[in-house]
């Protein structure tokens, strides 16, 4: 049993938010999307006043929210993961902390830069886009020296995985995809090891008590 959290990005739950929950369903996961905002959708041309929502309705401290939910999920499912765009990146980031975390996915969160002293505690997968806003480079340098961290910089501006938006880069999309893949069954197939390891363990301890 396998469940991953999508955070979205200042929009809300938009088209391309509602498109990443199918393809994730379709990889088998069981996925939950937490609507900060209640239902309300901006459109792309509405980014400014998106924006200014979110920092005054939501704020990046939403993370407590998104941790306690891992929390209650790992009491159901041997694996939860998170999957954070833009602001929802950064909120996936701070909650890396979480020992009850899987792996993490976070794209292009430009704020990760304010949150550069945190130490994952699961594995953490980091895609930025190049052509973003502020020092890429600088940012991409600091983290690559982080555990548990990988980072991964395409050249693409700030939205390139979103079909729905004019920053969307078809090539480096499925570039992208294609490592967010590779990372979710990478750490799948750890986890398992790790409970088919308990699993023999624990038999190889029971027959023990019963000689």
């Amino acid at each position: 049993m396998k469940a991953i959290i999508i955070l979205h990005e200042i929009y809300g739950i938009n088209r391309y938010i509602l498109t990443s929950k199918e393809k994730f369903q379709s990889l088998g996961f069981d996925v939950y999307c937490p609507d900060f905002y209640g239902g309300k959708v901006f459109d792309y041309n509405d980014k400014d006043a998106a924006y200014t929502y979110f920092f005054e309705h939501v704020g990046l401290e939403a993370y407590h929210i998104v941790w306690n939910l891992v929390d209650e999920l790992k009491t159901r499912y041997e694996s939860v993961f998170i999957a954070g765009y833009s602001v929802g990146a950064t909120l996936a980031w701070r909650c890396s902390e979480n020992p009850n975390c899987t792996g993490i996915v976070a794209c292009y969160g430009s704020r990760i830069r304010d949150y550069l002293p945190i130490t994952p505690q699961c594995p953490v997968l980091l895609i930025f886009a190049a052509k973003d806003t502020f020092d890429v480079c600088s940012v991409v340098k600091t983290l690559q020296n982080i555990p548990h961290t990988t980072v991964e910089s395409f050249p693409a501006e700030h939205g390139f995985l979103d079909p729905y938006s004019s920053s969307y880069d078809m090539m480096q999309a499925m570039e992208a995809e294609n490592r967010i893949k590779n990372f979710l069954f990478c750490q799948m197939q750890k986890q398992c090891s790790i409970i088919r390891h308990l699993l023999v363990k624990r038999g190889q301890e029971t027959g023990l008590h019963g000689t």
